[in-house]
């Protein structure tokens, strides 16, 4: 499968069938058109790479799940977890910051 097409079938999975946002929202939050956004989902398009970060962040992917790729590190679900809460947390960010230095 191509990453174009992983994408197409991630963004119906959050918008449509999960509903996380509708169209107009995730349009907003990332300053395209809902038209452009309707194109991403029936595959005519993708976006662009500037915006796949504020994607993986919108909808809490990484990369490799939007690119539908395995995750190289093999994390399990509570390290992901883990991981997810440390980065929403700017004391434990500087705390392990500082660990790692």
């Amino acid at each position: 499968m191509s990453v174009r097409n992983n994408i197409c079938i991630l963004l119906n999975k959050k918008l449509k069938d999960e509903k996380v946002l509708s169209q107009k929202e995730f349009a907003g939050k990332l300053g395209v058109s809902q038209a452009t956004i309707t194109k991403w989902l029936n595959g005519f398009n993708a976006p662009d790479i500037e915006l796949l970060p504020l994607i993986c962040e919108i909808f809490d992917l990484s990369l490799y799940e939007l690119f539908g790729i395995s995750d190289p590190y093999n994390l399990s679900g509570e390290d992901k977890l883990m991981l997810k809460k440390i980065k929403s947390n700017p004391a434990l960010k500087e705390v392990i910051s500082k660990i790692a230095d």
